[in-house]
């Protein structure tokens, strides 16, 4: 029940785009320097809550920013129209009822339509409802007007920043200069791109209107916040923080103006005021046109604040670009990529996006001896193995191979198989050797599974195999991008991406003791020591919890998470939340560890910024920049394997933070036994560490089952014997 009440409270700051329960306890506060209007207020809000636990849906009321502050808007408008008394108590609670079944329609509608934001339109039309209801019941009595509670300072401010406060206030029919600069001290607290979105949008927009109206009337309508709000939505909420939304929120406040004007006139013969109704109409507009046009850049789901949004999107884009359809390669060993997308020669139009394989030499030629015949081809008859897990939905296994040089124009793809991916797609392999193909048509099959040999069928000048991804399982469809994941090149691993034409990959494995050490158990406890030089120890006790999404975190025992999970043969740290060192230390130490890693091999990746900053000043000014530079949010490291269970991240240094080497140490029992930075240390403490020690002759953690050797097997290629013992021929590797 608490629980509950404590995320009303945090709803109550929503109207600002602040997810805060302690500025939802101010903002509430705020409103009761007119205490007719926080009553009212109050009242409607108790109501629309009680009304949701007698009808059931009290955790989802709960859960939903839109079902609190809509009714508290409405309660405050009532108290802002009316004089205190009975009437207006019985008003407000059941304008707060009627808002939360407003509430649920539109959370329907705008679900149906592409989960848009419900905003405040059920403030604006129960408002409006009761204002023009309220016109024939005469035992509510209007107020006479509310005099400034701070005259001297209205008249000693300039005349844009008294408006600009009074229109920041009039968000909770406030419109007191003293209560719009508490506001502007709080969003400048909380988000410096929400305080400068704010004033961005007050100043587009009152220039604009000042066009038509003066400039005095312009910047001293308190009807304003309608601009304030719609470039704080446009500029750094719903759509992704940059130039390009800063640009938007300043149209979108331009065309508020002609809106806000538009409902003024409206709503003039009836004094019924336009509420927010400008501020909805722009936003959702936009929001909508944008999302059916298919245009970039929409945030349905934004951070807390915008310079978290900046933080997620930068780093997501850095980290995991060119995961899409993340796929393996279809083969073991050391190929090369013959043709890759938009190819030369047969990658064009519908089929833009498929890949080519063939094995090389040293000198780079896909032969031996004249290459006259098709067993002179070093991939000729070489295991094509399956890059997903799935069914095999399609499977052409009698055509012969071409001879060299010629093509069977009447059957292109070859023998091949297509199998469908449980994730909504289907990958096509093609050109098998003729009868090669093991598989059947309805077989499961995982990845590194056998499919066949690799020959000439089809459409192929000399062996080699094609791979497509396609959305329908007709073979020979069009063609759709694709990935692939966790793959080895010149001794650097890449999690995903795409490689050039004649770049020599290989695919890796996981290896099962790393992918075992990185799997944790839900409400599993983690106890570490923290030290540093001069300091106190902290005892720090992590625990492995579940989020709504079911992503998962580890939870400290300060509050802090640190998201970790696995995708693609490749362990992540995620992101932080919260103020908390060691979670930033565990961040900056390992953001991802391939479950294939072995020593000498070497990946980078980048962490965000602010946990590496030298100085709380430093990533104070970090968040600053954010807005104006959003790359400066992540900092590049590099990682690699010093043996198959220890690894060293080197951080590269900047003007934000220091150049520093962290070494991370993990146990196959226990996980991540040690990791140490320059000037501090954490290890897994209690009776868990008595189980490691540190040898003197390398000061790495170990214990008597962690001497570690990775299962390499087949030429080098960390391939399970299972897949294939002959997959590469050792002559064609020589070299590489």
């Amino acid at each position: 029940m608490i629980n509950n009440y404590a995320k009303i409270l945090k709803h109550c700051s929503e109207v600002l785009f602040l997810p805060s329960g302690w500025i939802g306890v101010l903002l509430v506060a705020a409103t009761f320097v007119r205490p007719t209007v926080g009553v009212a207020g109050v009242v409607a809000v108790a109501a629309a809550w009680l009304f949701a636990k007698v009808v059931g849906f009290d955790k989802v009321f709960a859960a939903h920013g839109f079902y609190v502050f809509n009714p508290l808007l409405v309660g405050c408008s009532v108290g802002y129209v009316f004089a205190l008394s009975l009437p207006l108590f019985v008003l407000a609670a059941l304008s707060g009822v009627l808002t939360v079944v407003v509430c649920l329609l539109c959370a329907r509608m705008m679900q149906s339509a592409g989960g848009f934001p419900v905003l405040s339109v059920p403030f604006v039309v129960v408002s409006s409802t009761v204002h023009l209801a309220a016109g024939r019941y005469s035992s509510l009595a209007k107020h006479g007007g509310f005099e400034s509670l701070t005259p001297v300072l209205d008249n000693v401010l300039p005349a844009s920043v008294t408006g600009f406060a009074q229109s920041l206030g009039a968000v909770f029919f406030m419109p007191e200069v003293v209560v719009g600069l508490f506001l502007a001290a709080v969003l400048l607290f909380y988000s410096r791109v929400l305080f400068g979105l704010a004033v961005w949008g007050y100043a587009v927009g009152c220039l604009t209107r000042a066009v038509w109206v003066g400039s005095a009337a312009a910047f001293a309508d308190p009807n304003a916040f309608n601009l304030i709000l719609i470039s704080i939505a446009l500029g750094g909420v719903f759509l992704s923080p940059s130039w390009r939304s800063y640009t938007i929120a300043a149209f979108g406040a331009a065309m508020g103006a002609v809106v806000l004007d538009c409902a003024i006139a409206w709503g003039q013969p009836f004094s019924l005021p336009p509420y927010a109704l400008p501020f909805n109409a722009v936003v959702l507009c936009v929001l909508f046109g944008f999302g059916w046009a298919g245009v970039g850049g929409l945030n349905l789901s934004p951070a807390a604040t915008p310079e978290a949004t900046i933080m997620r999107d930068v780093l997501a884009r850095k980290r995991f670009a060119g995961n899409v359809r993340g796929i393996h390669l279809p083969f073991a060993g050391l190929w090369a990529v013959w043709q890759a997308f938009d190819g030369p020669w047969t990658h064009k139009g519908l089929w833009r996006y498929a890949y080519d394989f063939v094995i090389t030499d040293v000198d780079g030629n896909t032969h031996a001896n004249a290459g006259s015949e098709l067993e002179d081809y070093y991939c000729f008859r070489k295991p094509v193995l399956s890059p997903v897990g799935g069914t095999v939905i399609r499977v052409v296994n009698h055509l012969p191979d071409c001879p060299v040089g010629q093509t069977d124009t009447e059957n292109n793809w070859g023998n091949s198989v297509v199998i469908a991916d449980s994730r909504g797609f289907f990958v096509a392999l093609s050109h098998f050797a003729e009868g090669s193909i093991r598989v059947r048509e309805g077989d499961a099959v995982k990845r590194g599974a056998v499919l066949g040999l690799c020959g000439n069928s089809g459409y192929s000048p000399q062996p080699h195999i094609h791979m497509q991804v396609q959305l329908v399982a007709t073979l020979g469809a069009e063609t759709v991008p694709f990935s692939f994941v966790a793959i080895k090149q010149e001794g650097a691993f890449h999690a995903a991406g795409l490689p050039e034409v004649a770049e020599i990959i290989e695919p890796t494995w996981p290896n099962e003791r790393l992918t075992a050490t990185t799997s944790y158990h839900l409400d599993q406890k983690l106890r570490y020591t923290f030290a540093r030089p001069g300091r106190r120890d902290r005892q720090v006790t992590l625990t492995v919890k579940m989020a709504l999404d079911g992503s998962f975190y580890f939870e400290s025992d300060r509050g802090g998470r640190l998201y970790f999970g696995k995708q693609g043969d490749t362990f992540y740290h995620y992101a932080v939340e919260g103020d908390d060192e060691v979670l930033s230390k565990m961040m900056l130490a390992l953001p991802r560890l391939p479950l294939s890693a072995a020593p000498v091999l070497r990946w980078e990746d980048f962490v965000p910024t602010t946990c590496a900053a030298r100085t709380r000043s430093s990533k104070a000014l970090v968040e600053l920049a954010t807005a104006f530079i959003p790359d400066c949010v992540a900092t590049r490291v590099q990682q690699t394997a010093v043996s198959s269970l220890s690894f060293a991240t080197q951080i590269s240094g900047n003007w934000f933070c220091r150049a520093q080497t962290i070494n991370t140490y993990i146990s196959p029992s226990l996980g991540i036994v040690c990791i140490e930075g320059d000037d501090w240390q954490l290890t897994r403490s209690s009776d868990e560490s008595s189980e490691t020690r540190v040898t003197e002759e390398s000061n790495v953690p170990m214990n008597e089952e962690l001497n570690p050797v990775l299962e390499i097997e087949v030429a080098g290629a960390g391939v399970p014997t299972n897949v294939a013992a002959n997959v590469l021929d050792p002559q064609v590797n020589v070299g590489r």
